[in-house]
């Protein structure tokens, strides 16, 4: 008597394996006014707030953004999507300086904290110009 493997069940409408864990597609949270409006870019004044909150804390709590937002006139989604879109250019420009060998005296250092942080617990390490 041999065992098998089964082989993955196919489904009927593309000829790939089923699969369970798919997650269904997200539901769009925007009004249609809002889908209609273009992307609102932040003023230079929120900028410079945002920057100055940012060197002390990379990573914010949702009070801390929500704080933020209203004192800068934004929405908390905008100010968490923005500190995610900073964090990753930071992350980048991090990652680019240990490859060439450059210093990172560009990189804050709340986030070179944050990034050791982050290294530590992947296990990767940053290198020695970090």
């Amino acid at each position: 008597m041999s065992s098998s493997t089964p082989s993955p069940t196919v489904s009927a409408a593309g000829g790939a394996p089923n699969n369970t864990s798919r997650r269904p597609p997200r539901k769009s949270t925007l009004t249609q006014q809002q889908k209609n409006q273009k992307r609102q870019r932040a003023t230079q004044d929120q900028l410079v707030m945002l920057e100055a909150e940012f060197i002390n804390n990379p990573t914010p709590t949702a009070t801390v953004r929500e704080r933020i937002a209203q004192d800068i006139s934004m929405t908390e989604r905008s100010v968490q999507i923005w500190f995610q879109n900073r964090r990753a250019k930071i992350k980048l420009l991090a990652k680019k300086s240990i490859e060439t060998g450059e210093d990172c005296d560009a990189i804050p250092e709340s986030m070179r904290t944050y990034l050791a942080t982050q290294a530590i617990e992947s296990g990767k390490p940053l290198g020695d110009h970090f």
